[in-house]
């Protein structure tokens, strides 16, 4: 239908008793990492842009977020592939190639790659963490620990006075 729409040279006459069937495949994306939200997100067939997939899983994460390793993986076709201008992974002929995408969203470069950056169905967007985050991690957990030996060695120290 989307097709028809967008290129009213795609429709066609019906005749009386003619049958139409539509049949419906649901286009999704999976969003993992430091996004938002992670899920397996629904769009719709005419397509979305990598900008509006960021957004429709709850943005980059301001807390673990790595803005420079936003990454697409997807299969690409052989014949996509080579139009890559990069050598295929092997000697055999795969159908479908593993790729992985990185787009660096810390440049202004990123935002407009972004923006035309089509997404396609079972794409998987993963946004990676900072550095900084797993850091954080290790001094949530620490942090506890060292109040309380801290606390109790000061209430030591009063008591044995």
């Amino acid at each position: 239908m989307q097709a028809i729409l967008s290129n009213p040279a795609e429709n066609i006459y019906l005749m009386p008793g003619d049958v139409i069937s539509i049949a419906r495949e649901p286009q999704t994306f999976t969003a993992a990492g430091a996004t938002g939200q992670n899920s397996i997100v629904p769009f719709d067939a005419i397509g979305i842009t990598l900008d509006q997939a960021i957004a429709r899983s709850g943005g980059l994460n301001d807390n673990r977020a790595d803005a420079t390793g936003v990454y697409v993986i997807r299969y690409e076709q052989a014949t996509d592939y080579d139009q890559l201008g990069y050598r295929r992974p092997d000697a055999m002929s795969l159908a479908q190639i593993p790729v992985v995408y990185r787009i660096n969203m810390r440049e202004p470069n990123g935002f407009f790659l972004a923006r035309r950056f089509p997404v396609h169905n079972k794409d998987i967007l993963f946004v990676s963490n900072a550095p900084m985050a797993e850091v954080q991690k290790v001094m949530n957990i620490l942090i506890p620990v060292i109040g309380t030996g801290g606390t109790a060695a000061v209430v030591t120290s009063t008591v044995a006075r």
